[in-house]
């Protein structure tokens, strides 16, 4: 028979849950993506980290950066975000068809 927190509870016994170094938050938005963690050895808001400048956008520091990942012509991994919005167009029209460009996703 499978016992429940309330079984546990009545019973006296001293519920021990799993300990966790962190809790990360990841925010994969159509436009925009970004992200968030905390370590648990800290209390409040003070405790809570998230990227403070992915790059700038129109001259302005962002919290987030765009949803655009760029894969190499093997379809590895090159990019993501701002990055890969810089990369993809710094290359020329013939090599630019031959990776695979993806934004606005989700």
């Amino acid at each position: 028979m499978q016992r429940t927190v309330d079984d546990i509870q009545e019973s006296g016994e001293i519920l021990m849950l799993p300990s966790y170094i962190a809790v990360v938050a990841i925010d994969f938005g159509t436009t925009f993506s970004g992200f968030a963690f905390a370590f648990n050895n800290k209390e409040g808001e003070k405790s809570i980290h998230m990227n403070k400048e992915w790059g700038t956008d129109q001259g302005c520091s962002t919290l987030k950066t765009p949803t655009c990942l760029l894969l190499n012509p093997n379809k590895s991994f090159n990019s993501f975000g701002y990055e890969a919005q810089d990369r993809f167009a710094e290359l020329e029209e013939e090599e630019a068809q031959q990776y695979y460009y993806l934004k606005s996703l989700k």
